[in-house]
Order: structure tokens, then sequence, then C-alpha cells
């Protein structure tokens, strides 16, 4: 390798590439992360240098996702820019030996999403599916098998009836072991899953043996033998008692075992096959093609379980597909949670058209899942079908967008041991580590122990950091630390009313210890003791605080807009998914009992199929009560941007993200003056429009109408309304956090009693959900994705008055979870 100051040598074309009047080539190739199954997925998108023209791979490996995406990026992107994509064999034997130590999970993944990229990209080129490139259909439909577990036969066996009635003719089977470790069975109480997340549990073979193999011959009995029935051992027996478990589930009827045998004592397959005529499943560990051979020679295992983005994409999977059919091996393709649609469409091309095809893996994928990955195909009764008639990618102009910010890469401690039962997971030897787990997730620090409060330091103490004042002290998880602004006076004067606040019996009983007063944001953000910023400076300010708290390795929560422009968005998106860290956004309201109300008749089916619905925020403009009104009528404000995101942030909420936008706007007046304080008389110039109005397309195809206004003096609009295919809602202000929900159904207006949300809530709910977040694991509701959507729509909006004519939204966003009805959150109780 050449020294870092010494010019870098070109690289090598392909000897044909000269002379051929192809003129297609690679622009660029992109890495994407996103998390809407909780778990990394990396998506790789390669262009071309014909506009519209890409193709999209999943490269996705839980726990080392940063690594393969930096070979990607800082490897493989130079080596394949300039090059034809059509070449994929050539491309593909390229990359696999760019390095001279090749090989590897790492390689094997960015190999993979590469090479499942250039065969979408191929397809798409061509027209058709991706299953005529590799040899046209040889089955309709391919089989699938889906995961249920229990803590005995009898729970098993109704698991089981009940995939059957979804039409499952495969369904792996897992069990729970008494007082051990267990993979692929749901924890049996509060203690177990503590267990399993402080990793206290122990892995015990002895009672594996003991316990398992009654329970699958039991399940046998009682559902009979019209069903097909898996189990995964993961790899966690040695070769002894590999032996004896096949032995005794001889009579359960499996139609495979899978990973009986760690990879490293694959030797021992032989005897196992010799011994026991229970089928075998192997090899979603490998990550190159060759490890399958020793297997297939006998052959002495019965199903090939290949992962495709770690194998090394379709190229290798196809050539192990043709030698599994020539010796008798039956495909079972890898497809839990933790492959993406990218990869599972891509595998399902290769079941249609492999003779060798027996089974596949289904993941059950969350709601965003389907939001992030338009088209995501699922198994319908049973069975797969292939999606998109050219290649499997949205049919939008961008990749999955990195909506959902990913969690760390897991570590393998993520979930119960696997793994031969040696070292660290070998059950009884095992020693429970004593430390306090870091606080969230990436440059959390580690003296911020899961259950302790989350510190908050406030950046901005202008009017509105006056609500959010009166409401943390009575906020669980969270700790006011300090605060800073411009105006020194009034950073001392909030110190002064939190500290006042702090002095309640429940604070007390939190550990409240004075607010401090920084000096500055930059101040603020060093601070030990600030493990979130909360960000009330005004909307110019937003991305840069943010991106310093960031920098500084501290959580963000900010009031609306996230920012003011996409750019700085996705600046923040992406400094926040680099650093493992939480981003939420204003507004909150729509936790509350209103929104939340409304949303679950929605989500209940109560008026039927959404169809349209229409939302109104109309006053005579701010400068009548605000002293200085002039931000609101600046680039950057008016109504739109002002109030907007309350009422964007309901709508999806209430209807799913938009995906095209058309609207028209007007500026009556051309200045306007100021009517309260000191400065009250005094006339300024308006420079936005006034009055927006807007149509709005729902992703499930609802309409929305949008009126925004600086220009109405009184009006009896309402806020929302929502209509569908048997009835209407009326929904409550969304700068609210309640208000009446009322339901026309059956010819009358009927009241809807508060059913979800957050009781009681108040500005900060978000950042406390945020808190609540971290503590469980899960996606916080106020999130920083909605709101760049959000800021996306408004802003496209704004794009398509100016250009009169309908406009294409461009990023898109899960809906959030909605929130249960939850009693009124308090420093005293903690709540999911």
């Amino acid at each position: 390798m050449s020294a870092p100051h010494e010019p870098q040598l070109p690289l090598a074309q392909a000897p044909w590439v000269a002379g051929r009047g192809d003129k297609l080539r690679i622009t660029a190739v992109r890495t994407f992360l996103t998390a809407p199954q909780s778990c990394p997925y990396l998506v790789v998108r390669i262009e071309t240098n014909d506009p519209g023209l890409y193709g999209l791979g999943c490269a996705s490996d839980p726990q080392r996702t940063l690594a393969v995406r930096s070979v990607i990026d800082d490897y493989l992107a130079p080596l394949l820019r300039g090059r034809d994509p059509g070449d994929i064999e050539d491309l593909h034997r390229l990359v696999l030996n760019s390095a001279y130590w090749r090989g590897g999970s790492i390689t094997g993944n960015a190999l993979g999403g590469v090479d499942v990229a250039l065969w979408d990209l191929k397809a798409k080129r061509l027209g058709a599916p991706l299953y005529a490139l590799l040899g046209g259909r040889f089955r309709h439909r391919a089989s699938a098998y889906t995961h249920v577990d229990g803590r005995d036969a009898e729970e098993l066996a109704d698991k089981v009836a009940a995939a059957r009635e979804r039409g499952f003719g495969h369904v792996r089977v897992q069990t729970a072991v008494p007082g051990s470790d267990t993979y692929g069975a749901a924890p049996g109480g509060a203690a177990e899953a503590r267990a399993r997340h402080d990793r206290s549990g122990r892995w015990d073979s002895a009672a594996y043996l003991r316990a398992v193999p009654p329970v699958l011959r039991r399940t046998r009995e009682l559902v009979g033998d019209d069903v097909e029935l898996l189990h995964d051992a993961h790899e966690r027996l040695d070769p002894r008692q590999a032996g004896e478990f096949l032995r005794r589930v001889a009579d359960a009827g499996l139609y495979f075992v899978e990973d009986v045998l760690a990879p490293e004592d694959a030797a021992h397959f032989a005897r196992l096959r010799a011994a026991s005529p229970v089928p075998l499943a192997m090899g979603e560990l490998f990550s190159d093609p060759t490890q399958f051979l020793p297997l297939l020679a006998g052959p002495v295992i019965d199903f090939a379980r290949i992962r495709l983005p770690t194998l090394g994409g379709l190229t290798p999977a196809r050539k192990l597909a043709a030698a599994c059919e020539l010796h008798g091996v039956r495909l079972a393709p890898h497809g839990p949670g933790d492959v993406s649609p990218l990869a599972q469409a891509a595998t399902v091309a290769l079941d249609i058209s492999s003779p060798a095809f027996g089974v596949q893996e289904a993941a059950t994928f969350r709601e965003a899942v389907l939001e992030v990955f338009p088209g995501t195909i699922v198994p319908r009764l049973g069975r797969w079908s292939p999606g998109r008639p050219r290649g499997w990618a949205s049919t939008s102009t961008r990749a999955p967008r990195a909506g959902i910010p990913p969690p760390s890469p897991w570590p393998m401690t993520a979930g119960p041991c696997c793994g031969p039962p040696t070292g660290a997971c070998r059950g009884r030897e095992t020693e429970r580590d004593e430390r306090h787990p870091a606080r969230g997730a990436g440059a959390d620090r580690e003296e911020t122990a899961v259950g302790e409060p989350l510190r908050v330091g406030l950046v901005g103490a202008g009017k509105i950091s006056r609500a959010y004042l009166d409401t943390l002290p009575r906020l669980p998880g969270l700790r006011l630390t300090a605060v800073t602004d411009l105006n020194r006076a009034r950073a001392e004067a909030a110190a002064k009313t939190a500290k006042a606040a702090a002095k309640s019996a429940e604070s007390a009983a939190r550990g409240a210890r004075g607010v401090a007063v920084a000096a500055s944001a930059e101040e603020l953000v060093a601070r030990e003791d600030v493990d979130a910023v909360l960000n009330l400076t005004i909307p110019a300010a937003h991305a840069e605080v943010a991106l310093a708290a960031l920098a500084a390795g501290r959580h963000v929560y900010g009031e609306k807009p996230l920012s003011g422009t996409r750019e700085e968005a996705d600046a923040i998106m992406g400094a926040a998914q680099r650093a493992g860290l939480r981003v939420g956004c204003a507004p909150d309201t729509v936790l509350g009992p209103g929104t939340q109300t409304a949303r679950k008749a929605v989500d209940d089916g109560l008026i039927g199929t959404p169809v349209a619905a229409t939302a109104f925020m109309t006053t005579a403009g701010h400068e009548a009560w605000h002293p200085d009104p002039e931000f609101y009528y600046r680039p950057g404000g008016g109504p739109l941007l002002d109030m907007g995101p309350y009422y964007l942030s309901a709508l999806v909420h209430l209807l799913g993200p938009v995906v095209r936008v058309t609207g028209a706007a007007s500026r009556p007046r051309a200045q306007r003056s100021i009517g309260s304080g000191p400065r009250a008389g005094e006339r300024f110039a308006v420079e936005v429009d006034t009055h927006v109005t807007g149509v709005l397309e729902h992703r499930g195809g609802a309409l929305t109408t949008l009126l925004m206004s600086f220009d109405v003096h009184a009006a009896r609009l309402p806020r929302i309304e929502v209509h569908g295919s048997e009835g209407s809602l009326s929904v409550p202000d969304p700068n609210t956090f309640d208000g009446p929900v009322e339901l026309w159904r059956g010819g009358a207006w009927e009241p809807l009693a508060p059913s979800a949300g957050y009781a009681g809530s108040a500005r900060g709910y978000g950042l406390a959900d945020l808190a609540l977040a971290l503590e469980a694991g899960r996606p916080h509701r106020a999130s920083a994705e909605l709101a760049r959507h959000v800021l996306d729509v408004m802003l496209t909006l704004l794009d398509a008055v100016r250009e009169r004519t309908s406009l294409p939204v461009g990023t898109t966003c899960s809906r959030p979870e909605p929130v249960p009805f939850v009693g009124e959150l308090s420093a005293s109780a903690g709540h999911g």
C-alpha cells in the first residue's frame, strides 16, 4: 500500500471496457442505516449514469454493522465506480479478490449487499422479474415456515393449530427450559425477562436434553401428522450431546433439526448422519459457499440454511443451489427479522427458480418495516410469492429512508446465549457482571445506570421554557441539572424556578440536587452531569445546538421544527445514527388523550377505511399578542412552518405518512403592526406567504385538505376531521393535549371517552417518553424521523406552491407506536 502522502494509482478497468459500446456505468455506491425492526438494516444503493436506474441490496449484519458499512463505503465503492453494472460475475470476483486476506462474515455481508444490488439493477434494466434471470419459475409459490413457542406441549399445540389456520404447513417449535437461558421461547415472567436482560441466566445442556425432547414428542402426538414441525438447537450442544438429542427426538417426526452443531464442529455431522435418521439443517452462519462442500459430499445434511447477505449474495447462492440439487440436498434459507425485506425478496426469487428449494423462514415484520420498505413481500397462506415485476425495490426514486435511527450494533449478549457451551456461555461457570449497564446506547456514559434519571441540560430560557419548567419536576426518569441562555438573567431566573420546583417531596425523592447555570451552550453540553440536551432555542439555532450536543455524546430533544432545512435535518439524524444517540422533537401534544383517542378510534375501525381529512388552523396573526413577532413573518416562518408541525404530526399518527402534495398560497398584506408590548404600533415587513392551502395524499390513499392562515379574523371551522367509509371523527386541536373527540356513526355525533394517551400530559412528555424508551429499549414516539418527514412535507408543499404543480414527498416515516391509556406520569411512578 502506498504511503498516505503518495498519490494512489488509478484502479484498473476491465480489459474489454475501452472498446465497448455500452456506456452504462456505476456512478455511486451508497449505504443507508435504518432500524424499523429494532435491529440494524444496512441498505446498499448502486446508482448509474442512467437517471432513475439504480439497484438496492442488503448487507445487514446486526453484530458488525459499522464494520460492514466501512468496507463498502471506504473500499468497495471506489473500486466499483465507473464500471459496467451488468458484469455481475466479473464484479463479484473483483470485489471478492480485491483484498489479499479475504473471506469472513464482514466481507461476505459487504459483498452480498453489493451483489444483490447489482442483480436488482439488472432486473430493472431488463424490465424482468428477478427469477426470470435465474432460469424462470420452477414453482408458482414457495413454502414458508413460521415460529411458535410455548411453556409446554399443550401450549405449543394450540399455537401450531393457529399457525395452520393461517395457512402455514411448516412450523418451528421452541420450548422453554425451566431454570435455563433458552433460545427461541418467550420469558416466563418478569424475573426471567430480567435475568435474560442482565445475562444472569445460565445455560444447562443437561436440562435441555431432559426437557425438550419429551415436549417435542408430545407436541407431535397432539398436532398429528398433517403439519411439518421444525426445531432449532441453535448450535449450543457439543457433538456427544447432539447425538443424544437426535436419538431422543427420533420419534417426534421432525422436518429437520437446525444447527444441532456449531460450525466449528461440522466435521462431526458424518457421525450424526450415520447414527440418526432425523433430517439435519445447517449453514446460516457460513460466509463462504465452499464451507458447504464437505457437508454436501456425503451428503451429511439434508437442508442448506443459507443467509443470502452473509454468503455473498445471489451469485454464490445460485451456484450453491445447483450443487445442492446435484447432491439431493434442499435449500432452507434463513429469514428472521434481522434479514431485511430486500434480502428476503431476493431469496424468494432464488426459491421460485431452484429445483432444490425446500422451505424458507418467514419473519413477522412490524408495520414500521412495511412503511420504510414499500412493496415488502410477506407470506400469504404460508407461501411466498415474488414481488414487483421489475427487480424487487420500491418504485420510489430514493433508497429506503434511514428514517428510524438504528440502535448500536447488537452484541451477541443481546439475546440468549448461542454457540457451543464454552467460555461465557457455558452456563454454570458463567459469572454475572455486576457493573451497571450504560444508559441508552452508543456514547452514553456508564455511570448513568438503567433506572437512574436522565440528566437534562436546557438550552434557551425563553417564553416556551416556562411550560417545560412547570412540567419537568413531576416527570419520571428526568432531572434538570443545568440551564443556559444568551441572556444570563433569563437563565438564572429559569434555574431559580427549577430549584424551587425541585424542593417538592417527589423531586427530593428522586435525588434532585439543584440546577447549575452554564455560561454558554458549549459549556452546557460538555458538563458531566448532562445526559440529554433540551433544545428550546429559536428555530434558526436548532441544528447548531443539536449537532453540538450530539458531538458531545448527548441525546437531544428539541422544540419544533427539527431544523430549518432538509440538509440540516439529515445532518442531525446522521450524527445521531453514527453516535448511537437519540433525537426527539416536539410537538408532543399528539401523545395526549386527544389525538391518541382519535387514533385508537381510527385503528379500531370505528369509521371504516379512512378516505379523507380536513385540517384548519386560522388566526389573524401572532402580532396581536407577541411583543417581537417579526420572526413569524420572515423566511423560515409563516403559518405552515409555525403551526404545521402540530397538524401534520397528528395527521401522520392518524393516517400515516404523506407521499404527495399540491398547494397554493398568498400574501395579502405587505406590512403588519405590533399590537402589544413596548413596541405596540410599530410596523414591520411581511416576507413570507401568510395564507397557505394544500392537498396531502397519504400512503394509504386518504386525502387531507389543509389550511394554515394568519389572515382569518374569525372562523367556525373544525381543527381536524377524519372521514371514513362508515363514519366520521372530530379530532381536537393538535396544539393541545386533550380535548373532545366525537364520533359520527349512524346519524348522530357522540363523544368518545379518553381511551389512549398520557393523561395529564403537558410540554415535556415527549422527552419523558424518550427517557422511558431508553429504559425499555423501544423507539421513542416524538421522534426525529417523524419531525424530519413533517419538515419535508411542509417544504415540499411550499415548493409545490412556487412551482404551481404537484410534487412527491421524498421522505417517509413509520407511524409512531400508539400510546396506551396511561395515568398521569409522576416522579414517583414508572411507565413503559
